[in-house]
């Protein structure tokens, strides 16, 4: 998956389908009209649990120049995406660092809390290795329902394999994952609301030495089911309490 344009290109000199063209444009596109910081901002943009306004305001001025600072692991990733397809290079830089990063983590943490060994079939090397290969229209295409991703949908030939022996119900039913009820959670009145401000509000609280006081309070203040801003207070409340637990931690700007 190195970034090239020299495979595409011998490809639409011998066939010049609309597929190779498509893939030579973008990838032409992304190396010479748009600069490849750009792109991983971008990338870093789309994956961000808030805004840069709203962090702006969050993180207090002194350490404003940390917001912007790259993050390697993903400034590794991004050097090494393909930029032959628009698929191609997101898919690149979730597998270099969300799944090995989070998804893969937490599941670790989970199962060994119970003692459970845990398998992941799809990212067997020999799996990936394969997959990477293919084509893009036999990865991902268009569908025929709509669904929460314009009707873009993925994993196509495990799911032919798939129904093969199983029904179509099963097999095209919506993905579902361990999330957990945080809007809910939230709300007043609710024993994680209760939590939420026992950790975070407190002006003892650590994180204060870094953020806004008054922006916690009317982010957690404006949380509703219709205005929902669970994902940034879980991650709130979990430095809140990482912070409680590592009193002798202590943070620098690192900017001269």
């Amino acid at each position: 998956m190195n970034p090239s344009i020299i495979d595409p290109w011998r490809r639409l000199m011998k066939f010049k389908s609309a597929t190779e063209l498509r893939s030579l444009s973008w990838a032409i596109a992304r190396r010479g009209w748009k600069s490849s910081a750009a792109v991983s901002l971008e990338w870093i943009r789309l994956i961000q649990y808030s805004t840069w306004n709203f962090r702006h305001s969050l993180w207090k001025k002194e350490f404003h120049p940390l917001i912007a600072r790259p993050d390697e692991a993903f400034s590794r990733s991004h050097r090494e995406a393909p930029r032959t397809d628009a698929v191609a290079y997101p898919q690149y830089m979730d597998y270099q660092t969300y799944l090995p990063s989070c998804i893969l983590t937490k599941v670790d943490v989970a199962s060994m809390f119970h003692g459970l060994e845990v398998r992941t079939p799809l990212i067997d090397l020999n799996v990936v290795d394969v997959a990477r290969r293919l084509p893009m229209k036999m990865r991902v295409r268009q569908g025929n329902e709509p669904n929460r991703f314009g009707g873009w949908e993925g994993k196509i030939l495990p799911k032919r394999l798939l129904e093969r022996d199983f029904p179509q119900s099963f097999v095209r039913r919506p993905k579902k994952g361990f999330a957990i009820p945080r809007n809910r959670w939230f709300l007043p009145g609710h024993n994680g609301r209760r939590m939420l401000e026992e950790v975070v509000l407190p002006k003892s609280s650590g994180m204060y030495d870094w953020l806004n006081p008054q922006i916690v309070e009317q982010t957690v203040a404006s949380h509703s089911l219709e205005n929902d801003r669970s994902m940034f207070l879980w991650l709130l409340l979990v430095l809140g309490l990482w912070l409680e637990q590592n009193r002798d931690v202590t943070f620098t700007t690192g900017v001269a």
